[in-house]
């Protein structure tokens, strides 16, 4: 029944949900390592063939760490993986723009670093040597056509940073602020990576925490070269007496030495840009009850916002809480860099204008009475000129029982209204009947 997540969903995620997953897994740990036998299926709904994902069939994985050897720092991984997709072993259509190619893949992955701190400084230098190897039922490539393909490649990175104190009054409160300026280098040397096929890799988004990654790709069949240096400063404003952090800032880049790039197809591209992204992030407790933040990436390459979010928040005691945000997000340069540029239709400019999300979101739960709780949502997007999701819910506690009640409409993903019920009555220390709307 491909309507039952609509009917019957929990939330929004849920009912938008393409793909049933079936997961088995069996794992076991010892005080420095790990294992886990794995298989992961799924079922299809309302997705094309193209779009569902490789199954796992099984993956079997050890990972161990060690913290303090000699001073180093060891992390070994394993991992043996039998892929398999329903379009396995043809291309899905005639002009092999995408091929599907069940197969195994090993991957060895050693890393060892030597981490140094003091006070207000730190050092981390680190390798690791990732060697993959695939065997495949058909080749991934016509051009090349085969099937045991490996690679070996190093990754090298150093770490650092330092932090400055200051101790300053303000607004009559003793305070310290903290300066810290981070660098991040990382080199990864080239390697051709275009008979290689994707089982489970994608490009990671960009943020503060990617810009101290070495490689843009999350998972073992895409290593991106790369020879690069991110840089970053964050300041904070730190009550002494209480250790609240009033404020903080930060703003970072990363600078590239060299002009091409590993694609998500594994060729090599040409890069436009030296930079990438700024970034700029700021939080705010404005009060004890009040805590505002606003985040921002701006792409010199396109000379555009890719992205932005901003909201405030109001906890003035327990159960009572407001929050307004704004999101505002373009179809990205990773969207790109992916290939999804064949599912998206770019103008002359790279992007399709229609691929924005603009929206601003409500969110209150607040007492009426002792006893009665309002809670609401209310998500409107300007692109759509229409609320996406409407949520209102009443909540009534007694001695030894509560009762929610929550009518919730949306957009679902055909861009249909859904309209869902849910009702709960708890009783105090016995347990729950019926849907949660807390969830």
């Amino acid at each position: 029944d491909k309507d039952y997540p609509d009917d019957f969903a929990g939330g929004i995620r849920s009912a938008t949900e393409d793909l049933l997953a079936q997961d088995y897994w069996l794992t076991y740990s010892g005080s420095w390592w790990n294992a886990a036998l794995r298989v992961n299926q799924h079922q299809a709904l309302e997705i094309l063939a193209y779009d569902r994902p490789y199954e796992r069939v099984p993956q079997l994985t050890w990972n161990a760490y060690l913290s303090d050897a000699a001073g180093f720092e060891l992390t070994t991984t394993l991992d043996a993986t039998r892929f398999k997709h329903v379009l396995g072993n043809r291309w899905y259509n005639n002009n092999d723009v995408e091929h599907f190619s069940d197969g195994d893949r090993f991957v060895v992955s050693q890393k060892i670093a030597y981490p140094l701190q003091g006070a207000g400084w730190f050092i981390k230098p680190q390798a690791e040597l990732i060697g993959t190897w695939y065997s495949l039922d058909t080749p991934y490539s016509r051009e090349f056509g085969e099937t045991s393909i490996s690679r070996t490649v190093p990754v090298f990175s150093v770490d650092s940073g330092l932090i400055f104190e200051k101790n300053m009054s303000l607004f009559g409160r003793d305070t310290v602020q903290t300066l810290e300026p981070r660098l991040f280098y990382a080199y990864i040397p080239e390697r051709d990576q275009s008979e290689i096929p994707l089982f489970d890799t994608d490009v990671i988004d960009a943020g503060f925490a990617q810009l101290f990654n070495a490689n843009e790709y999350a998972g073992w069949d895409r290593v991106g070269e790369t020879n690069q240096v991110s840089a970053a400063v964050t300041t904070r404003f730190i009550d002494s007496e209480t250790g609240l952090e009033w404020f903080k800032a930060g703003l970072g880049q990363r600078y590239y030495f060299n002009d091409q790039r590993t694609a998500i197809d594994g060729t090599r591209i040409r890069m436009d840009d030296s930079k990438g992204d700024l970034l700029a992030t700021v939080g705010a407790r404005l009060t004890r009850n009040i805590n505002a933040s606003a985040y921002a990436q701006y792409s010199y390459d396109r000379s555009k916002l890719e992205r932005a979010n901003a909201g405030v928040r109001w906890q003035p005691k327990p159960m009572s809480v407001m929050g307004l945000y704004y999101r505002y997000n373009r179809a990205s340069y990773n969207d790109l860099l992916a290939g999804r540029y064949n599912r998206i239709q770019y103008n002359h400019d790279g992007y399709d204008e229609d691929k924005y999300i603009r929206q601003v979101d409500f969110s209150m739960q607040w007492p009426l009475s002792e006893r009665w709780y309002i809670l609401t949502r209310q998500n409107y997007s300007f692109d759509h000129g229409k609320f996406i999701e409407s949520l209102v819910g009443f909540e009534h506690r007694a001695d030894c029982w509560t009762v929610r009640a929550v009518a919730q409409r949306y957009t679902s993903g055909n861009d249909s209204r859904e309209t869902n019920f849910y009702l709960q009555l708890e009783l105090t220390g016995l347990g729950s009947i019926g849907s949660s709307p807390l969830e």
